[in-house]
Formats: C-alpha cells, sequence, structure tokens
C-alpha cells in the first residue's frame, strides 16, 4: 500500500512542477522555452519535483501574512497547475531510467514508511507550528510563544499542505520526495556520459555504498532516512545539487543568465530549509560576478521572494536572520534583547559547537566523547581516502582548472566547514557538506588514465544502473523490508496525541502539558498549548487584526 501511496505523491509533484514550467512558458509566449531545457547538462524534468516543491513552500509563506493555508480554493489552484499538463500532453514513453526514476527508487524508498515514526523535533515544535500556519494568518512575535518557531524553515510551510487530519504519514513521503531528487539527479549524470558530473555522481554513489560499512556498524556522513517532520535530508540535498552546480560551472568557466536564475532560486530554497544555505551566497555572487552579459531581471524573482521571507523572518521573531542577533531590533515591542543569542548558544551547546568552548582542542574532546561522531568521522574520513585513491589509480585530468578557480572552491569548502563546527557540528546537519566534499574530487576534468576494457563496463548503462540501484536498495534499513514482507498491504498511519494540560503557571497565555503518558504527547493539534511555562500574552493590533505575542 505505502508502496502505490509514494509512487503516486511522487508523479503528482512531477505533474505541479511540470504544470509550473508550462505556465511559465504561455506566459512567456514561449519565450523562455523552459519545457525540454537543460541545466548545466541536464534535463530540467529531472527538477520538476524540486521546483514543485519550491513552488509550494514560497506559495504557501506569502499567503500566509494574508490567510492560514488549510483553505480550499488553494488546493484548487495547486490542481489548476497540474491540469495545466493537457496543455502539452504526450504519452509518457517507457525508458529504463523512467521505470528507474519513477518505480523502482520511489517504490524501494517507500518501504521505509514500515514502522517510522515522528521525529522528536517534528513532536516538539515542527507539527506545532505547522498548525498555527494552517490555522492563522502571520502571528507577530510567534517565537516568544515557542522560541523554536524562530527556527522554523519553508519546509514547514510544504508540510502545512499535506496533513491528512491528525495522520502524518505523507510528511514522511515529502522527505522520502527529496530522496527521489537526489537519485533522480545522479542517475541522469551517470547515464549521459558527455556530462562534467558523471564522475561526481559515480563517487557519490560509491561514498553511498561505503555508508553501509566501517566502525560502529557503518555511517559515514551520507544521507539517511530520518524521522517524520524533520528537514535535514531536504536541506543536504538542495545544498548540495545547488553547490556542485555551481562550482562545475566555475570549473569549467560556463555562465549564462538562464542558469544563474535557476541557481539563484535553488540558492533561496536552501537558505529558507536552513540559515547555513546563506554561504551559498558566496559562490552565488561570484558566479554572478563572472558574468558578461549581465540580465539583471534574472535576479528580481529570488531577490523579491527573498526579501519577503527575511520580513517574515522580522514579523515571527523580531530579527531579520533568526537567530544572529546583529540583525534584530531590540526596540521592538514583541522582541527582548539577547534571545537570539541565548537560542543560538542553546542549540551550539547541544552539538558541541566551538563557540561554546575554550580552545579547538576542548572543543574537539568534547565533541569526539560521542562515539557516535567519531564514528562516522572516522569512516568519513576512510571513504574519502579510497575514492580519492580510486581516482589517483584510474583518473587523470584532462584540462588543468585554473589556480583561482580551485582557490575558490577550496576556500569555500574550508570557510564551511569552520561554520560548520563553529556554530553547531550535528553529523545531521553536515550532511549536504560531506557529499559536496565527495563530489568535488570528480570535478577536474577527469578521463580515464588506461585505455582498458574496463572503462567501457564502467560507463555500461546496466551496469552504472545496478551500482545505482545497490546504493537505492540499502537506504532502508534491512529490517525494513522484513516487516514489509509480513504486511505488503499495511495501511500506515503516523498519529500525534495531545497531552492533558494544565493553566500556565507562570500566568502567561494558553496551557501548558503535563506529559502524563509517554514524550510522543505533544502540543501539535492544540494552539493554546506551549510545552514552556511563559509570561508572554497575546494582543491584537489595531491594523488588520494581526495578532502579536509579546
Amino acid at each position: 500500500m505505502v508502496i502505490g501511496q509514494f509512487i503516486i505523491f511522487c508523479s503528482f509533484l512531477y505533474l505541479i512542477g511540470r504544470g509550473l514550467v508550462i505556465g511559465i512558458d504561455k506566459i512567456s509566449l514561449n519565450k523562455l522555452e523552459l519545457l525540454g531545457s537543460k541545466i548545466s547538462g541536464i534535463n530540467i524534468n529531472n527538477f520538476f519535483i524540486l521546483l514543485a516543491l519550491f513552488f509550494l513552500g514560497n506559495f504557501a509563506f506569502i499567503i500566509n501574512f494574508f490567510s492560514g493555508t488549510n483553505k480550499v480554493y488553494f488546493y484548487a489552484l495547486i490542481l489548476i497547475i497540474c491540469l495545466l499538463n493537457f496543455l502539452k500532453f504526450t504519452f509518457p514513453q517507457i525508458t529504463v531510467s523512467g521505470v528507474v526514476n519513477f518505480i523502482l527508487t520511489p517504490g524501494i524508498l517507500a518501504i521505509s514508511t514500515i514502522s517510522t515514526g515522528l521525529h522528536y523535533d517534528a513532536a516538539l515544535y515542527h507539527i506545532h507550528y505547522q498548525n498555527w500556519i494552517r490555522s492563522e494568518k502571520i502571528v507577530l512575535g510567534l517565537a516568544n510563544f515557542h522560541p523554536r518557531f524562530g527556527f522554523s524553515s519553508i519546509y514547514d510551510y510544504i508540510s502545512s499542505f499535506f496533513w491528512l487530519d491528525n495522520n502524518f504519514v505523507i510528511l514522511h513521503y515529502l522527505n522520502l520526495s527529496f530522496l527521489v531528487v537526489f537519485f533522480c539527479f545522479l542517475l541522469s549524470n551517470v547515464i549521459s556520459k558527455k556530462n562534467n558530473l558523471f564522475f561526481p555522481s559515480v563517487f557519490l554513489l560509491l561514498f553511498g555504498i561505503l555508508d553501509n560499512f566501517g566502525f560502529n556498524g557503518g555511517r559515514n556522513g551520507f544521507l539517511y532516512i530520518e524521522g517524520v517532520g524533520k528537514q535535514d535530508l531536504a536541506f543536504a540535498v538542495v545544498f548540495l545539487i545547488s553547490n556542485l552546480l555551481i562550482i562545475n560551472s566555475i570549473v569549467q568557466n560556463k555562465y549564462n543568465n538562464q542558469e544563474f536564475f535557476f541557481f539563484s532560486i535553488l540558492v533561496l530554497f536552501s537558505i529558507q530549509l536552513r540559515i547555513n544555505g546563506l554561504l551559498s551566497l558566496m559562490l552565488l555572487f561570484y558566479y554572478y560576478f563572472k558574468l558578461k552579459n549581465k540580465n539583471y531581471k534574472v535576479i528580481l524573482p529570488s531577490s523579491l521572494l527573498g526579501f519577503l521571507w527575511v520580513v517574515k523572518n522580522f514579523l515571527l521573531t523580531g530579527c531579520l536572520l533568526y537567530p544572529i542577533e546583529i540583525t534584530c531590533l531590540s526596540n521592538l515591542s514583541w522582541y527582548s534583547s539577547g534571545d537570539a543569542l541565548a537560542w543560538k548558544m542553546d542549540i551550539a551547546s547541544f552539538h558541541n559547537g566551538l563557540i561554546t568552548n575554550r580552545s579547538l582542542i576542548s572543543w574537539f574532546n568534547s565533541w569526539a566523547d560521542s562515539q557516535f561522531n567519531i564514528g562516522v568521522a572516522k569512516n568519513f574520513i576512510i571513504s574519502l581516502f579510497i575514492i580519492f585513491s580510486l581516482k589517483i589509480l584510474f583518473l587523470k585530468t584532462s584540462s588543468k582548472v585554473s589556480f583561482t578557480n580551485k582557490a575558490i572552491v577550496f576556500s569555500y569548502l574550508i570557510i564551511s566547514y569552520l561554520f560548520w563546527i563553529y556554530n553547531a557540528p550535528g553529523i545531521r546537519l553536515g550532511m549536504g557538506l560531506f557529499l559536496l566534499t565527495i563530489a568535488v574530487f570528480g570535478l577536474s576534468n577527469l578521463e580515464y588514465k588506461y585505455d582498458i576494457k574496463l572503462n567501457r563496463l564502467i560507463e555500461s548503462k546496466y551496469v552504472v544502473i545496478s551500482i545505482f540501484m545497490f546504493c537505492v536498495i540499502f537506504m532502508p534499513r534491512v529490517n525494513k523490508y522484513s516487516e514489509f514482507l509480513n504486511e505488503p498491504l499495511y495501511n500506515k498511519k503516523i498519529e500525534i496525541f495531545n497531552s492533558a494540560t494544565i493553566p500556565n503557571p507562570n500566568g502567561g497565555y494558553g496551557v501548558v502539558p503535563t506529559f502524563e503518558r509517554n514524550k510522543e504527547e505533544t502540543c501539535g493539534l492544540n494552539l493554546e498549548c506551549v510545552p514552556y511555562p511563559t509570561e508572554v500574552k497575546l494582543y491584537k493590533s489595531n491594523y488588520f487584526n494581526y495578532k502579536i505575542f509579546k
């Protein structure tokens, strides 16, 4: 049952993305000719699901300025976008890559749905915040009501469309859809021999296979399937794809306005998923600087959406970029000076960030006390060594990459790692960076060192697909397959239970949970419930009746 449901879900997202592209072509009188175009040599249809997710998230956060998202007419608009596909209807051609991308890959990944549950953070605040998005137009100072709402992302806005009453199984499908995008991206690259992303994609597949071996049973920093409702995997995929495409263009010295427009959308999406995506702006600005015939119109859509996103942050938290204290306005009635810094330090402390330690040595000792951290670090280094050794043994550089471009890429990776170590060096927060590091090893205009039959074997479509499928098959845990075989028609339901509540002991708005039954009891379905006793109270603004917590 779950296999069929997820395949239908991916097809639905694909139709939204394709409908959007057709609609844009129609509005532009086919001047753009997006349908059938390529981005860095990759057919745009490989990005339809990603474009759909980007649209849904931005559509949701914009309408949330004026209304909750749980409205019938918003779903009707999404349906209309799907119907645009009939304007350029073609019967799908059955190909090996099509079957792998749209049947086998989502079918295998869907098996992970068996016995999965909500991520702890989803139960703690993501579901609760999505309830506010669905029920109310934007509430000023909402982060005062629940401080973790300040860390919410566009993932919550996307998720707000996919509630089935008190069943959150589609939120798991949403998470898996980013994995489908990731694997479609890799398969497209490894099947196309002329694509400069062939070797980076092969390296990533090898990295994924090596993830199943090593210390503590494996895990080397490759993607893994999280509990329902968390956006770490989504951010890693968007961060990797956006950065890899930009770096590839820099290495190739190929710059054009159409690709810049697409890259700016991806970078914005990564920032909206997690503030760490701001680092990608360094690459994007360099790309824009290198454009010879700059078309300033291509930067307008992402700039406008980015501006509105900052406005949303400002209204929710009192900060332009939460939790960066310097961007907060302390004279606002709904912001208390120092709050953002306090929560930033709380997150850094939880993940053993360098910012919370006196020296690099004391930080490393503290971070390495976790067997999980040190195990992943060892496995990552071993995987990196194996892939680098294979590159040295069997590949060579066909044309030199300029020193400047090498320095830019190397500096960017170093800065990214320092940022990660300094703020929150959690393994799940670094997945995108680990993947990018592996992929960059393949971006040196590589070719085979020896002319042997093994080369043709490696490039064989069926060999490549076999390696690809091996990586996909081992994404769900092995026990998931036995559970699925025991109940292949199992209709999964993921519920959340409200806790019994008591009046807020601090006299603030709402009630607080008693947590009498289990840790999964949360405030998720009760807008008046907050997990932390607070003195914050709810007021109504004189301007359009917007609510304010202060």
